[in-house]
């Protein structure tokens, strides 16, 4: 299976509360260290680690938000150029955590799509209302969603917000940063549910940052493990955790909660 994101030599390091371009090692927070990845096209990869493994840090660079310091990273087999083109913004879309600090609070999800797929461009005028209500659909909301803000919203149907807001431009690969990770178990089995129909159903590559190996486990075919700006471990899901060959690895299983989801559906 060919590879969607490539990521060669990839270190970002963090000088004074900014991305290091010229400053002194000795100055620098190293976040991630010569990492080299391949997300395969169609794949749904769990990237996990414990806070402050680089995870997110990892996230914002393969979707081109911040600029490596060393390496490259490049989307079906071009290089990412630095700032983004919106093409390429489109292509590679992140779901943040908390969509509640992302979504604007004084707009209706509606005005917020709107606003969204007049920007983009992408679909005429008289079919934006048409177009938002789909979205909706697609991610198990109603239409009347769309003329709440979000404050009035659940964890979840905020999250589903979120993912509705990175569905409308069409993206091929879609970065979902620990969004299940503040939602209670059948909330998160609803919204894991989700990303695998929406994989199934837009041919998405899924890229899902957590901390939970009980989440990774329930959806993905692939993982890597980070520890401190490193991949310690990656294969297989059930083969690592089966057969984990590091000590960290071995230390997050045990400590793992494995009570946990209700019933994701299989892939």
């Amino acid at each position: 299976m060919s590879a969607v994101l490539q990521a060669s030599n990839l270190s970002v390091e963090f000088a004074a509360g900014r991305l290091r371009l010229r400053r002194s090692r000795a100055a620098a927070t190293i976040a991630l260290r010569g990492l080299e990845i391949e997300i395969p096209k169609g794949g749904f990869v769990g990237i996990v680690g414990e806070s402050g493994a680089g995870k997110s840090t990892l996230a914002r660079a393969l979707s081109g938000i911040i600029r490596p310091s060393t390496g490259t990273i490049h989307y079906r087999g071009e290089p990412i150029d630095y700032p983004r083109e919106r093409d390429l913004a489109r292509a590679i879309q992140m779901v943040p955590q908390d969509p509640g600090s992302s979504l604007n609070p004084a707009l209706s999800v509606g005005a917020v799509l709107r606003e969204l797929l007049r920007f983009h461009e992408l679909t005429p005028p008289e079919r934006i209302e048409r177009d938002c209500g789909e979205l909706m659909e697609l991610v198990g909301l109603t239409a009347a969603t769309l003329a709440a803000k979000p404050r009035v919203l659940s964890g979840g149907q905020r999250q589903r917000v979120a993912l509705a807001r990175a569905l409308a431009v069409s993206p091929t690969v879609l970065i979902a940063d620990e969004i299940v990770s503040a939602l209670d178990s059948p909330v998160q089995a609803g919204i894991l549910n989700l990303l695998l129909e929406l994989r199934e159903r837009l041919g998405l590559t899924i890229v899902l940052i957590a901390h939970d190996l009980a989440v990774v486990s329930a959806v993905c075919e692939h993982v890597l493990i980070m520890r401190e700006g490193e991949i310690l471990e990656r294969g297989p899901v059930q083969q690592v955790f089966a057969a984990p060959t590091s000590a960290y690895t071995r230390s997050l299983l045990d400590a793992a909660r494995r009570l946990v989801l209700p019933t994701v559906r299989e892939p």
